[in-house]
């Protein structure tokens, strides 16, 4: 660094500074005279001001303090305009003895304890001082400052840097012109977290400040000017507090005490200090104190409890005495949890990505050699199992080596997948790889990390409980959402699901806490004042605990992050507390929950579903063909199962059911397609091709597994007495539904469709190579039996359905169409005589609406002066509504009545080709408004079903869902049941006008060019929904049933058959509120999984089965290991489920 001003210097520029005073005003002013080299000898500073963010964290470019309109003086408070409503003080600081202002030095000291630790920040320091010139002259102002930078002079912006850089004197230069009198010149410099850690192109420093000189034109410093530093008062002044630092010395603990002084003494000087502590005098000498606000560090033994002191400070002629309250500290170790974030098909193409993880693990296996303290986390059984593929077998029974000494830890969950994505089964199935491990090399886990998701759907703790967990580390990447549950909620809770089970809840912020501790930095000051801001804004939020857990990364996909290691080690070497153990999730939990703060953990009941997974949704085909894929796979092991057990001979088709749920998980798990500028567009199309394959795969195995169990199960009931179909229903009560027959050829010949318990003609329509008819009172979980008999004239179909020119009806509702506004009237519910639409609300019934958030226009109609409609008669089995929007995204939209079923269903279908390139994201709506007055909502999540006010986490308060199946809306004497089966998110919202709930569905969204979100806009997409009325109030099991017949088809094979048995049912479950969502096939017997539909209560039910043929029906959780037994008799045996549980229960075959 040139021209560095000595301490002689330094010492001389204070000793000629005089005080005056200002008689109008009353307040001191320090002037100072300039120096021999240039630099600006002091300022008056203040901040840190938090400053906004814009894009990938990127600094906000904004007026906090009123800039450049200030003019402080000592001690004042300026208050931020932006959102954090900083308040900070002005202070005096001078230069460092190399011309630097320092911000770290004083305003990082400042620890704003109500804004939360951010993963990216930008934060503003401000300097302020005033040239006194006694003439107008054109001088050179030379700045060097690390980070953005901005300079007012007399108000005008005068130099502007928005480059993050290591600060340097005379970086740049500015010409500027001095007026006669007084010239106020402010500076303002950020800090961000790109001073943190590593830069690709070098090292930015932790620092946070400016060098500035004042020069002639021709170079030669300005040496006829004064400063102007405005004070609030002359005295000098200090305070004393004890810090969390603490050192070993000679056995006994050393505790570091923090003394800050504010100095009004012109000269740099030395002083003293005498603190009185338990009755023992200690004595100090300060140096090198300057003008201004400096600290000093001074180590008295360990306070034991909070205590009184006296102090005495003597500072040149000043002597001044007061007395401090010293605290005592908790000495906190910081359990160093190294790992690699999963982030599959983000920074690389999904396979580079496997081998990037195995890259990592097998640097982890050296260092667990090279380090015998070093500890590591595996964050998904996804990465052990790619290792296990991609490695030799003497690596990977080395990493188990590791795993099973407890050197390494392995988080069970397969791809932490997006939970408002994943269905129950999915969210189980994660564990299955885990439990794998387990039984094959005894490996134990009880502690899981769940990374770089902003929330968790409320069946996670019953799902961790299940699998044995009882610690979760939530890394939390919250920068999208304003860290609302940060600012909300406790860093550490126990957070209990609907039925009761609970989970130990760690909130990290994201997975990069290393580097957000400076441990990149290469800084042990860094280190130092990066452990006091975060536990500062630890103990804000009463952090119960001396134990905290620094989750961290060096990034996604990434290297080990060895330095952050061996730094931690290295900053252990100057102090004893806080200090850093290499450690992992289960050393962390097991020591947290052995320890007294366990025991003081608030419990948190409630849904806190990401709203990564609500808000802005893409990848429209394919989370359909998702949805799709996890309600047939039910279906799929369901059957699979049945024809296992009817024959044992034949094996359950388990293999393709696990390499199904395999891609489900590749699909839904953490990571999606290339980030924005990480690869080309040949890259980005290969990464979403990956995509597509992993649901377009899962499909085709479920089909497979379909039509395997489908044959196995009907063979038997072969023969030439008739041919026919034999209908399956998957689902554990009877039901009704239309069925779709497709036949060879457009003129294969027409047949009568006789049921062969009724032995009667089914109404049937016949179409192209289709016909269809209504399966009805189909037996709970089994089949029931229909025959083709040749059609021979015209047969009587008596039909409840009806339709005029503009109105379509059946049993149970009438639908009428308005001709003149071109859009859906009345929809009557005819036993009641019920209106079911709300006809005064702002958003007419299934009248398409768009949003713009970033224009602050919420969800309103979309003209269209070119709708018309049309009816579709295909009795005696349904009739069709159907309107057409010319030009439209939503381009039609169906409203259809099946004879005989009590449902409304309706279809939007979605031309992408209609979406126009566009700068601001629109999210495509579909509003359905019911005319339920006083009335509430209950939403199906995972998890159970919520009010959004009463059952979601402090804090949140946006008004979307990620629903599985089903809506209710009710109030205490009727209630709408809304289902929906292709478009997962939905709003709810208040009517503006009427104030009943609206539900509204938004099956696409018109992504700008720069979200990269590689949409297939080639194609029309259908978006099925249903709803019913009752003159009940909510019933969850009838509101589940809803949704789940929606989701899940009737299956059926075409062949000739026996007339008898016409039907069987296998399961029969006597309580509506209880749902059988799988039978597994294993080694011992079978499993039955249940759920229970009601929220709020236990309900018992009775099952019957003629597979039930063992003693006991064990209730077992995901280990296998068993938690109660229930007797069988005569094929029955009766359960109890907690609210909203699922639960296993084995049933061991009797050979």
């Amino acid at each position: 660094m040139t021209q560095v001003m000595t301490h002689k210097l330094f010492t001389v520029l204070f000793t000629i500074a005089c005080l005056t005073q200002q008689a109008q005003s009353g307040q001191t002013e320090f002037t100072l005279n300039a120096n021999s080299q240039g630099f600006i000898p002091a300022w008056l500073v203040s901040g840190p001001y938090e400053f906004p963010l814009v894009g990938f964290g990127t600094p906000k470019d904004t007026v906090a303090i009123g800039e450049p309109d200030i003019s402080p003086i000592e001690n004042e408070f300026s208050s931020s305009i932006l959102p954090e409503k900083d308040s900070k003080q002005w202070f005096p600081q001078s230069i460092d003895k190399e011309g630097f202002i320092d911000f770290n030095n004083t305003l990082l000291n400042a620890v704003s304890t109500n804004i939360p630790v951010k993963i990216w920040y930008s934060r503003a320091g401000y300097a302020f001082t005033t040239i006194q010139s006694e003439f107008e002259k054109d001088v050179l102002l030379t700045i060097g400052s690390n980070s953005q930078t901005k300079i007012f002079l007399n108000k005008n912006k005068i130099y502007e840097s928005n480059n993050s850089r290591n600060a340097a004197v005379d970086q740049d230069t500015i010409l500027i012109k001095l007026k006669k009198g007084t010239n106020d010149l402010i500076v303002r410099v950020l800090n961000t977290h790109t001073n943190l850690g590593m830069a690709y192109f070098g090292t930015v420093k932790w620092e946070w400040g400016f060098f500035a000189r004042l020069l002639n034109i021709n170079g030669s410093p300005v040496n006829d000017v004064k400063y102007i530093i405005p004070l609030d008062k002359n005295a000098s002044d200090f305070s004393i507090s004890s810090t969390l630092f603490f050192k070993g010395e000679e056995g006994d603990l050393k505790q570091r005490i923090d003394v800050e002084i504010n100095s009004k003494t012109p000269s740099i000087t030395n002083g003293s200090l005498k603190l009185l502590y338990s009755d023992v005098q200690y004595n100090f000498k300060l140096d090198s104190i300057s003008f201004g606000k400096t600290r000093h560090s001074i180590f008295i033994p360990e306070i034991l409890q909070d205590e009184k002191i006296d102090a005495e400070l003597i500072l040149g002629e000043e002597k001044i005495n007061n007395s401090f309250l010293l605290k005592k500290q908790k000495k906190y170790t910081l359990h160093l949890m190294l790992l690699n974030h999963t982030d599959v098909g983000y920074t690389h193409p999904q396979p580079v990505c496997e081998e990037l993880h195995c890259n990592t693990l097998d640097e982890v296996i050296k260092m667990c050699e090279q380090h015998p303290d070093f500890c590591w986390t595996i964050e998904t059984t996804w990465q052990l199992e790619a290792y296990e593929k991609l490695r030799s077998k003497e690596k990977f029974e080395k990493l188990i080596s590791y795993i099973k000494n407890g050197r390494v830890a392995l988080s069970p969950i397969y791809t932490n997948p997006f939970t408002g994505w994943i269905s129950e089964e999915e969210m189980l199935r994660s564990f299955d790889k885990a439990i794998d491990y387990r039984n094959r090399y005894g490996i134990s886990f009880s502690s899981a990390v769940y990374n770089d998701v902003p929330g968790q759907s409320w069946f996670l703790p019953q799902a961790l409980e299940n699998a044995g967990v009882k610690f979760v580390a939530e890394g939390i990447n919250e920068f999208y959402s304003d860290y609302i549950l940060q600012r909300s909620l406790p860093k550490i809770f126990k957070w209990e699901s609907a039925d009761g089970s609970k989970v130990v809840t760690y909130l990290n912020e994201a997975y990069n806490e290393g580097r957000s501790y400076g441990l990149e930095s290469n800084s042990l000051l860094c280190v130092e004042q990066r452990i006091l801001e975060r536990i500062k804004k630890l103990e804000a939020r009463n952090y119960p605990s001396d134990l905290v857990l620094v989750n961290t990364s060096f990034s996604d996909n990434s290297i080990l992050a060895s330095q952050q290691y061996l730094f931690a080690m290295k900053w252990n070497e100057q102090y004893e507390y806080p200090k850093f153990i290499s450690s992992n999730v289960e050393k962390f939990s097991k020591a947290l929950i052995e320890s007294d703060a366990y025991f003081k953990l608030p419990v948190l009941r409630g849904d806190w579903t990401s709203n990564w997974d609500i808000f802005y949704q893409g990848e429209f085909e394919r989370n359909k063909l998702e949805r799709w894929n996890q309600h047939q796979l039910l279906s799929a092991e369901k059957l699979s199962t049945i024809s296992h057990l009817l024959d044992n001979s034949k094996l359950p088709l388990n293999f393709e059911l696990n390499q199904a749920y395999r891609y489900m998980h590749q699909f839904s798990g953490h990571g999606s397609g290339l980030e924005l500028g990480y690869g080309s567009p040949e890259e980005n199309k290969l990464t979403m091709d990956y995509r597509q394959s992993y649901v377009t795969d899962a499909k085709l195995l479920t089909d497979a597994i379909l039509l395997k169990s489908l044959h196995r199960i009907s063979v038997p009931e072969e023969s030439f007495e008739s041919e026919g179909l034999m209908v399956f229903n998957t689902l554990s009560w009877r039901r009704d539904d239309i069925v779709e027959i497709q036949f060879p050829f457009p003129y294969s010949p027409e047949y009568n469709i006789v049921d062969a318990v009724t032995n009667k003609i089914v109404p049937s329509f016949r179409k192209d190579h289709r016909q269809y008819f209504i399966a009805t009172e189909i037996p709970s979980l089994g089949y029931k039996k229909y025959l083709f008999k040749p059609k021979s004239g015209i047969n009587e179909n008596p039909t409840a359905l009806n339709k005029t020119n503009n109105a379509i009806e059946n049993q149970y509702y009438k639908i009428l169409y308005d001709i003149n506004s071109q859009s859906i009237k009345s929809i009557i519910e005819k036993e009641s005589g019920k209106e079911l639409l709300d006809n005064k609300s702002f958003m007419p019934f299934c009248s398409p609406t768009i949003e713009k958030f970033q224009l602050n226009e919420n969800h309103k109609a979309i003209p269209n002066n070119r709708v018309s409609y049309e009816i579709i008669d295909e009795s005696p089995v349904r009739l069709i509504l159907r309107q057409k929007r010319d030009g439209e995204v939503l381009e039609s939209i169906d409203w259809t009545l099946l004879n005989g079923v009590k449902k409304v269903f309706v279809s939007a279908t979605a031309n992408l080709k209609k979406m126009e390139p566009t700068t601001i994201l629109e999210e495509y709506g579909l509003p359905f408004s019911f005319n339920i007055k006083n009335s509430k909502a209950k939403l199906e999540i995972l998890g159970g079903y919520i009010e959004q006010a009463k059952d979601r986490f402090p804090g949140i308060s946006h008004d979307g869902a990620s629903l599985r199946r089903s809506v209710s809306i009710y109030n205490e004497t009727e209630s709408v049941t809304w289902t929906t089966a292709d478009a997962r998110v939905i709003r709810i919202r208040k009517d503006e006008v009427t104030g009943n709930h609206v539900i509204i569905s938004n099956p696409v969204i018109n992504f700008p060019e720069n979200w990269n979100r590689h949409e297939n806009l080639s194609n029309k997409i259908e978006f099925r929904y249903s709803f019913t009325y009752n003159k009940k109030g909510f019933e969850a099991g009838a509101v589940a049933r809803e949704g789940y017949e929606l989701n899940t088809p009737l299956q059926l094979r075409k062949s000739w058959y026996r007339a008898l048995p016409v039907q069987e049912e296998f399961i029969t479950i006597e309580n509506p509120n209880i749902i059988l969502l799988n039978i597994k096939a294993t080694d011992k017997g079978f499993i039955l999984r249940f759920i229970n539909s009601d929220n709020d209560n236990n309900q018992t039910a009775i099952i019957n089965s003629k597979f039930l043929t063992s003693d006991y029906a064990q209730k077992i959780n995901l280990l296998g290991m068993p938690t109660e037994k229930n007797k069988i008799t005569d094929k029955t045996f009766q359960f109890t489920l907690k609210a909203s549980e699922v639960a296993d229960f084995l049933i061991n075959i009797n050979k």
